[in-house]
C-alpha cells in the first residue's frame, strides 16, 4: 500500500514541480514528522491529515492540486483535474479553493469526485458556453459521485451553458448529491439524456437579480436546476431545493427514446415571481394611475413586451423595529404600530436597508396571551435585494416599510405609459381585486418572469411511471405542476401556493392527482385535459385569485376540459373561505366532457356555483357531493343522486333515469306536486316521484 500511494503521489510531482524538493524531503527520512506533514498539507491539500499505513508510516492522499489543479483561482485547472479522473475508481479530494474547469470527461467507474466546504467550480477563460463536467466519448463508465461541490456560473472570464451535462452513451449510475448551483448568470444546473440510474439529491439551486428593490437589474431565462431529456430510466430527484430560478424541475422526452421510473420527492421550490428583478422603477411627481394605465412623464419605457410583470407598491405602514416578545419564528415587531388597523394583509411586502421578506399571515388583533399580536407580522425569510440569498433579521431600532403588493402585466406600451387590460385587467391586489393607485406610488417594472416548477413534456411520447410526490412548491408564474402527455403519472402529497397561474395541469391520460393541497393558485387549482383521470383526497383552498376578461375557462378549484372522457373526481375538499377575494368562482367546472363522476366531494362558499355543468357536458354524474349550489346551463342527461342537494319544485331539472334529490317545497306524492313541506325526488320510469 506504501509502494503504491508514494508511487500516485511521484506521478503527481510532474504537474506540481514548485513543490517536488519539499515532498522529496517529506517521503524521506521525516517522513513521519508533525511539522512537516503541516507544511505539505497546507501547500497540497488544504489542511487534509495524512493517511498512515499499518508499517507506521505516514502518506499524504492525493488531491486534485496534486495532480496540478490550481486552488487561486489563477489558471485553468482542467487538465489537472482531468489526470486525477483517469486514475481510476476511487475518491478525487478537492481541497479549498476556486477551480477554473471546463468539460472534464468522467470516464473512470466506481469514482467519487468530494469536495471540501470551500471548494468552488468556475467557468476556464477558454470555455464559452461549454460545461464543468460531462461523459466520456470513448470509455464506458458507471457508478460515478460528485458530492458537496459549488458550482458559480457568475465569474468571468468564461461561461458555462450547463455545470453538468451527460448522455447515456458512455455513463450510466451519476449520483449528484449535496453541491450547490448558483445559476445566477443564466447557467443550468444539471442536464441527463437518456442516462439511467441518476440521484439528484439534497442540491441547491438559487438565480439573483443584480440590485434594485424587490428584484435586481437582470434575470436570464436559461437558468434551471435539473432537467433530464430524451430516454433513460430510474431518475430519483428528491430533497433539493430551488430557489428564484427561471424552472426548477424539468422533465423532458421531446425526443426518441422511452423514460421510465422517475421520482421527484421531498423538494423545495420557489420561484419567487413576486420579486422579480427589475429594469424600471419610479415614484413620486412624475407618477399618475388610472385604472388601467401607469403614467411616468420621467420615463422612457422601451423594449417592454405584453405580459412583463409590473409590481406598484403603496405604502401600508412604516416605523421602526423593536424587540419581539417571541424569537420563535420571522417575524416583523414594531410596538409602537398597529399592524391591523394598517390593514397589513398576507403578500405584502417589507423591506429595510438592503433587505426583504414577504408577509405570511394577515394581521391580527387578538388572539395570543402577550397582547400584541397587532405589533407584529410574520415574514418567510429575510433575504439580501441583490442576491436574494438569506440575510439577518432587522436589528432593533431598523427602519422599515411595508408596501401592499399590487401587479399587473403589460398589455400595452408608449414612452412614458404602461396599459394593463390584459391578464390582470389592470392592477390588482394579492386577492385578485382591482385598485386604483395613488399618485406618486411606488412601481417597479419587473424583467423575464420565471416559468414552471416541476414540468414533464412528454410530447414525444414514451414517458412513463412519473411520481411527483411530497414537494412544496411556491410562487410559480407557469403552472407549478404541469404534466404533458406520457401515461401512469401520479401527483401525490405536494404542497403548492400563490402560483400566478394553475397549480397543477393535467395532460396525460390515466393520471392520478390524490392528497395534494393547493391553496392561492392564480387561474385554476386543477386542470384535467386528459381522460380517465382520478383526483381524489386533495385539499383545494381560494384558487382563481389571478382571474381577469377569461371568466368562464379560469377561476375554478378543478376545470375538467374538452375531450376528456371518464374523470373520477371523489372526496376532495374546494372550499373559498377568504370574504375579500372574489375570483374563486367555481368548485368543479365540466365543459365538453363525457361520463365525469363527482362523489361525495366537499364544496362551499364559490361566487358563482359549487358546481358548474355546461351545454357540452355530456353524461356527468354526481353522487352525494356536499354543494351548496349547483349551475346548469343545459348538461346532456346528467345522474344526480345527492338528498342533500335541495331545490324548489319548479326547479327540478330534467335529469336521467335515477335521479335523486331534496325537493324543498314538494308534497308526498307521486308524481311530485307543490305545495308541500319538503320531500325526496326519485326519478323513476320517465317519472319524478315523491313518495
Amino acid at each position: 500500500m506504501r509502494a503504491f500511494l508514494v508511487s500516485v503521489l511521484l506521478t503527481g510531482i510532474a504537474l506540481a514541480q514548485p513543490q517536488t524538493q519539499n515532498l522529496h524531503l517529506l517521503l524521506g527520512s521525516q517522513a513521519r514528522d508533525n511539522q512537516n506533514w503541516q507544511t505539505l498539507d497546507t501547500a497540497l491539500c488544504g489542511g487534509q491529515k495524512p493517511l498512515v499505513c499499518p508499517n507506521g508510516t505516514a502518506v499524504l492522499p492525493p488531491t486534485v492540486v496534486t495532480f496540478g489543479a490550481d486552488p487561486t483561482g489563477g489558471t485553468d485547472s482542467s487538465a489537472g483535474f482531468q489526470n486525477f479522473v483517469n486514475t481510476g475508481g476511487g475518491i478525487i479530494t478537492v481541497p479549498d479553493g476556486t477551480y477554473q474547469l471546463c468539460t472534464i470527461r468522467l470516464n473512470s467507474s466506481n469514482q467519487v469526485i468530494r469536495c471540501s466546504p470551500n471548494a468552488v467550480f468556475v467557468p476556464s477563460a477558454t470555455c464559452v458556453g461549454g460545461v464543468a463536467f460531462a461523459q466520456s466519448t470513448t470509455t464506458e463508465a458507471t457508478n460515478v459521485t460528485i458530492d458537496g461541490c459549488t458550482f458559480k456560473g457568475t465569474t468571468a472570464p468564461g461561461t458555462w451553458f450547463t455545470a453538468i451535462d451527460v448522455n447515456g452513451t458512455f455513463l450510466s449510475g451519476l449520483h449528484i448529491r449535496n453541491n450547490t448551483f448558483d445559476l445566477t448568470t443564466g447557467v443550468t444546473g444539471v442536464i441527463t439524456r437518456g442516462l439511467r440510474d441518476v440521484d439528484f439529491d439534497h442540491n441547491k439551486c438559487f438565480a439573483a437579480g443584480t440590485g434594485g428593490g424587490v428584484g435586481g437589474t437582470t434575470h436570464n431565462i436559461h437558468s434551471t436546476c435539473f432537467e433530464t431529456f430524451a430516454g433513460g430510466g430510474t431518475v430519483r430527484v428528491t430533497n433539493n431545493t430551488s430557489d428564484f430560478t427561471y424552472n426548477g424541475i424539468i422533465l423532458a422526452n421531446q425526443y426518441l427514446g422511452d423514460t421510465d421510473s422517475i421520482l421527484v420527492e421531498g423538494n423545495q421550490i420557489d420561484l419567487g415571481w413576486t420579486h422579480e428583478p427589475t429594469q424600471f422603477t419610479g415614484s413620486g411627481g412624475t407618477v399618475t394611475y388610472t385604472a388601467t394605465v401607469l403614467t411616468d412623464t420621467a420615463a422612457t419605457f422601451t423594449g417592454l413586451t405584453n405580459l412583463t410583470d409590473v409590481y406598484v407598491l403603496p405604502v401600508r405602514a412604516s416605523g421602526t423595529t423593536t424587540a419581539c416578545v417571541s424569537t420563535s419564528a420571522a417575524r416583523l415587531c414594531d410596538s409602537g404600530n398597529n399592524f391591523f388597523t394598517a390593514g397589513v394583509r398576507r403578500g405584502d411586502v417589507v423591506e429595510f436597508g438592503n433587505t426583504f421578506a414577504t408577509i405570511v399571515n394577515d394581521a391580527v388583533n387578538a388572539g395570543c396571551a402577550s397582547g400584541t399580536c397587532n405589533q407584529q407580522v410574520f415574514v418567510d425569510q429575510w433575504r439580501d435585494k441583490t442576491t436574494y440569498k438569506p440575510a439577518a433579521a432587522p436589528a432593533v431600532g431598523s427602519s422599515y416599510t411595508i408596501y401592499q403588493f399590487l401587479t399587473c402585466q403589460v398589455n400595452g406600451v408608449t414612452a412614458t405609459t404602461i396599459t394593463c387590460t390584459g391578464n390582470t385587467g389592470g392592477f390588482e391586489d394579492f386577492y385578485g381585486n382591482l385598485v386604483t393607485p395613488p399618485a406618486g406610488t411606488l412601481y417597479r417594472v419587473g424583467t423575464d418572469h420565471p416559468n414552471y416548477a416541476i414540468q414533464v413534456d412528454a410530447s414525444g411520447g414514451g414517458m412513463r411511471q412519473v411520481q411527483i410526490m411530497n414537494n412544496r412548491v411556491h410562487r410559480s408564474w407557469s403552472d407549478a405542476i404541469s404534466v404533458n402527455g406520457g401515461s401512469q403519472m401520479k401527483i401525490e402529497g405536494n404542497m403548492v401556493d400563490d402560483s400566478m397561474d394553475a397549480c397543477t395541469t393535467v395532460f396525460s391520460p390515466n393520471a392520478t392527482v390524490v392528497g395534494n393541497t393547493y391553496f392561492h393558485c392564480g387561474s385554476t387549482g386543477t386542470f384535467v385535459a386528459s381522460s380517465d383521470a382520478n383526483l381524489t383526497g386533495n385539499m383545494y383552498i381560494d384558487n382563481g385569485w389571478h382571474n381577469r376578461n377569461a371568466t368562464t375557462a379560469l377561476g375554478h378549484d378543478v376545470d375538467v376540459g374538452s375531450g376528456v372522457n371518464n374523470a373520477l373526481i371523489s372526496n376532495n375538499t374546494m372550499e373559498k373561505l377568504d370574504a375579500t377575494e372574489t375570483n374563486d368562482l367555481v368548485g368543479v367546472y365540466l365543459h365538453s366532457d363525457t361520463n365525469t363522476v363527482l362523489m361525495n366531494n366537499h364544496m362551499g362558499g364559490h361566487v358563482t356555483a359549487d358546481i358548474h355543468l355546461a351545454t357540452t357536458s355530456s353524461g356527468p354524474k354526481l353522487y352525494y357531493n356536499h354543494a351548496a349550489t349547483l349551475l346548469d346551463d343545459g348538461a346532456t342527461t346528467p345522474l344526480l343522486i345527492d338528498p342533500e342537494y335541495s331545490v324548489a319544485f319548479a326547479s327540478l331539472p330534467n335529469y336521467a333515469l335515477g335521479s335523486l334529490m331534496k325537493c324543498s317545497d314538494c308534497t308526498t306524492a307521486a308524481p311530485c306536486a307543490a305545495a308541500g313541506t319538503g320531500s325526496i325526488a326519485r326519478y323513476v320510469g320517465g317519472a319524478k316521484n315523491c313518495n
